[in-house]
């Protein structure tokens, strides 16, 4: 009796919850989605600046024989397997549009550097005794971009996220 109760005892401690095979198929698929949902909210056509359906991301998932880790969230495993995508779709990473406002002591000596980071400058403008840019950049530049501006500038710089990412919306004409 005394060992029926540690045994017990031991499977509510440290026992999983047994799961049917139709369970475990519902829940992976339900984490491929939400892995092809989060892709598809962080790339576009590269030729349209589009978003990309999910239902094609997920095509493609299949195709390339993706796997999901149980034990990784869904937005690490998406970052992951972006770049493996791009090899069989075109797909980019949707840049993101900001706004770099700094004084122009602090921001002649670093516009060249601030300028690298920048996939895209939309506006330069040195008016009003400043530097204003806004551009597209890649969202893993947005630490370095932070940074710059806040280290060069000596907390009198500005960063501001005007859109995260950008994307043109409205239809296509076809010719």
């Amino acid at each position: 009796m005394k060992q029926l109760r540690f045994q017990s005892f031991q499977i509510l401690e440290k026992g999983d919850l047994q799961v049917s095979d139709k369970e475990r198929q519902a829940a992976t698929d339900q984490s491929l989605k939400e892995v092809s949902q989060l892709i598809a909210s962080m790339v576009v056509n590269p030729d349209t600046k589009r978003p990309i359906p999910p239902s094609v991301i997920d095509k493609a998932l299949h195709e390339m024989h993706f796997s999901l880790k149980p034990n990784r969230n869904a937005k690490q495993q998406a970052l992951e397997v972006i770049p493996k995508l791009r090899e069989t779709i075109r797909i980019e990473r949707a840049k993101m549009r900001i706004r770099v406002s700094m004084p122009s002591h602090e921001a002649k000596q670093t516009h060249n550097r601030l300028k690298a980071l920048f996939a895209e400058v939309e506006m330069e403008d040195w008016a009003e005794g400043g530097l204003e840019m806004v551009g597209l950049i890649e969202p893993g530049q947005f630490r370095a971009t932070d940074e710059l501006v806040r280290n060069e500038s000596k907390g009198h710089g500005r960063l501001e996220i005007l859109s995260l990412k950008d994307v043109r919306d409205g239809e296509l004409e076809i010719s």
